[in-house]
């Protein structure tokens, strides 16, 4: 038997004070924005944290999307990988960007 637990008190409170989250919770991305902007919003201001999935968009596309987030709480964007000589980093300069894998 366990007792109830708030869904607060789920998972690591290091990762909940990190992100400024209320619930160690995560949507994640799907590619072509099916982790969609209205979703992102939705789990920011749910105290939780979504992925944008922008996998399969164009540059335009996704800048307009970081731009609606802006300000809306914790998110963040999955790119899948950076394909160096499209030049997506540059068109995207204005925002910070971490990519795990480039080619």
């Amino acid at each position: 038997y366990l007792p109830p637990m708030r869904l607060e008190d789920l998972g690591d409170r290091t990762f909940t004070a990190d992100h400024g989250l209320r619930y160690p919770c995560v949507s994640g991305a799907m590619a072509n924005g099916i982790g969609s902007v209205e979703v992102v919003t939705a789990m920011a201001r749910a105290g939780m944290l979504g992925f944008f999935g922008s996998a399969g968009l164009e540059v335009a596309v996704v800048s307009k999307a970081i731009d609606r987030l802006a300000g809306v709480g914790p998110f963040g964007v999955n790119f899948i990988i950076e394909l160096t000589f499209l030049g997506g980093r540059e068109r995207l300069s204005k925002y910070p960007l971490h990519s795990l894998i480039s080619y």
